[in-house]
């Protein structure tokens, strides 16, 4: 489960890294299991296209399912539904946002979020 978390957060970096486009609020929210944990997870930016927001959640989902979790469902929104866990803001210090719905437990999440640069809250 480390594991696929590990490459999920390494993942969204790279995927963050590489884009240096302005764009509108856009959001992808990703559902599916890694095991026996349910995931629900939504990512929020104002920084990347659409198009480059849609590589970035097909690319984690991608990732997860090569390390044995199911495949996504993507749903593209403009923001992230009310009702999450806990979130992790300012990921490399741009206006990118991920939201937590449906992990239990969340201990490895913090981690994961201070190490892209991010606020976990």
């Amino acid at each position: 489960m480390k594991r696929i978390l590990y490459a999920y957060v390494g993942t969204l970096g790279l995927a963050i890294v590489a884009t240096g486009a302005v764009a509108k609020d856009f959001a992808c929210l990703m559902e599916g299991s890694a095991g026996t944990m349910r995931v629900k997870d939504c990512i929020h930016t104002n920084e990347l296209s659409e198009t480059e927001l849609k590589k970035m959640c097909d690319g984690l989902s991608k990732t997860a399912e090569a390390l044995g979790a199911t495949a996504a469902k993507i749903t593209y929104l403009s923001s992230c539904p009310a009702g999450y866990q806990a979130s992790c803001k300012g990921l490399f210090g741009k206006p990118i946002t991920a939201y937590y719905y449906e992990h239990d437990p969340l201990i490895d999440l913090p981690n994961g979020c201070v190490m892209l640069g991010g606020a976990f809250k």
